[in-house]
């Protein structure tokens, strides 16, 4: 019984995992990639990095949006809210129903949450 177990795990270990080979177009992007930051001027990575900036602080505000909204969530007790919105013509607009205004802060919630991953993968996939 204890030799089974063993062949079984040396069996398991002993396993060669294959790793994927790159397709020749994987390949040929990689390279690009490569040959891309190698071969950059020094204006286009003053510009790249200007690009980087932006996208930076577009991350850092919403985490600040995220933040108001949470603390709002936070400080409301659900029956004294009131959201106004106004276009750039001075138009407004008010609601203050609860059910209205949780809806609101669910839809808000949610694309923020989608604007915040949108930029972090930008910034993680940022070349300077």
């Amino acid at each position: 019984m204890q030799n089974a177990k063993t062949a079984e795990k040396k069996a398991k270990t002993s396993a060669k995992v294959e790793p994927k080979k790159a397709t020749a177009k994987e390949k040929a992007e990689a390279q690009a990639k490569v040959k891309a930051i190698f071969e950059q001027t020094a204006e286009n990575r003053i510009k790249r990095a200007k690009q980087f900036s932006l996208i930076a602080s577009r991350f850092e505000t919403l985490n600040e949006k995220k933040d108001e909204l949470d603390n709002f969530i936070l400080s409301s007790d659900g029956t004294n809210e009131t959201i106004y919105l106004e276009n750039a013509k001075g138009s407004k607009f008010m609601v203050s129903n609860s059910q209205v205004i949780e809806k609101v802060i669910e839809l808000l919630t949610d694309q923020l949450e989608i604007f915040i991953d949108q930029t972090e993968k930008q910034i993680k996939d940022f070349t300077i």
